[in-house]
């Protein structure tokens, strides 16, 4: 196809300028120098494109004064420019896009790391804070010796936990944590689970239960992962439950599935805070978490789990009445093991 001189010197810097940007988009990290160059270049573009649009203009309002046979060839000038003009355009929105994608992964970059460094910092300054205090004499006083070593593995707890659930995000997010699935029994799976959680419920009077059929049908999923799932569920319902409340796993078959739903007498969660429950660190209330000892990735690990089985979390909650987390996962006719990513 021709393309005319004049479509030649505005498509050619345009067409630099539009290469340039997206290679760099592409090609690069999300770092600030990078934003200012992407920055530049979209500008460029932009200018650009408006200058062809301009051209554009200029040249279909002479078409109306100039002779039939000079008007043909301004018309396939305009109809060149329109063409380029569509295109810049359509590569601006593209660069739009991935700048927009870039600074939200950027801030996420920024505050998952700051989240990280606070959560460590804070056991860590602990640790060592006991620490030197014993070494400094108070390892003689009989008053303070049992306390603070108590506070010391509180705190090692605690960063253990943290460790361990950071292992778990990522071995997850990259697809290194495979999923063994087989057919297993979710009401004995929640019975022992609530066995394992029934200390920390002690601890706050709150009363576990289990409300399921009998004969309850198999399902099919990785027994392990969602015996994970189903222990950081009923955590939370204890940690953040009243003194003397009630905890619930409640298990019922829905059409071709089993329906798992944790149920708790709790304090509730504001409406505004349900959409990023599963976010990595997010917490609520943070004061009440750190004391509970939460990590703030519970929620998100149980997310990428349920994920990975094909399931998504329920949440239903209503503030100073209590909440519902609940997912379901398919019923199996027989036990037939099967590994799968």
């Amino acid at each position: 196809m021709h393309i005319s001189p004049l479509a030649w010197r505005v498509a050619w810097p345009t067409g630099l300028v539009t290469a340039l940007a997206l290679l760099a988009v592409r090609s690069l990290g999300a770092g600030e120098s990078l934003l200012g160059l992407v920055l530049a270049a979209t500008a460029a573009a932009t200018t650009a494109y408006v200058a062809a649009r301009q051209v554009a203009v200029r040249i279909k309002a002479l078409h109306e004064t100039v002779a039939p046979r000079e008007a043909t060839a301004f018309r396939g000038q305009a109809d060149e420019l329109d063409a380029l003009a569509r295109a810049v355009q359509k590569a601006e929105q593209g660069m739009a896009t991935e700048i927009a994608e870039l600074r939200r992964l950027e801030h996420y970059r920024r505050e998952f790391l700051g989240n990280v460094s606070h959560e460590l910092k804070t056991p860590v300054f602990a640790i060592q804070g006991f620490a030197e205090t014993l070494l400094d004499g108070a390892l003689d006083d009989e008053r303070v010796r049992r306390p603070f070593t108590e506070k010391i593995l509180r705190n090692t707890t605690r960063l253990h936990a943290l460790t361990r659930d950071l292992t778990d995000i990522a071995r997850i997010e990259t697809g290194e944590l495979t999923m063994a699935k087989a057919s297993f029994r979710l009401d004995r799976l929640a019975s022992e689970m609530l066995d394992a959680v029934q200390p920390l419920a002690d601890a706050r009077s709150v009363t576990l239960a289990l409300d399921a059929p009998e004969a309850l049908p198999p399902v099919l999923g990785d027994r392990d992962r969602i015996g994970q799932v189903v222990t950081n569920l009923l955590a939370n319902a204890v940690a953040y439950n009243r003194e003397g409340g009630r905890a619930t796993v409640r298990l019922a078959v829905e059409g071709d599935a089993v329906r798992c739903t944790v149920e708790d007498t709790g304090i509730g969660i504001a409406p505004q805070h349900l959409p990023r429950l599963t976010e990595r660190f997010y917490r609520v209330d943070r004061s009440r978490s750190r004391e509970q000892g939460g990590t703030g990735l519970g929620l998100a690990i149980v997310k990428h789990l349920l994920a990975a089985h094909d399931a998504t979390l329920a949440v239903e909650s209503t503030p100073g009445v209590g909440s519902r987390f609940g997912f379901a996962l398919p019923i199996v006719d027989a036990p037939r093991p099967r590994r799968e990513r």
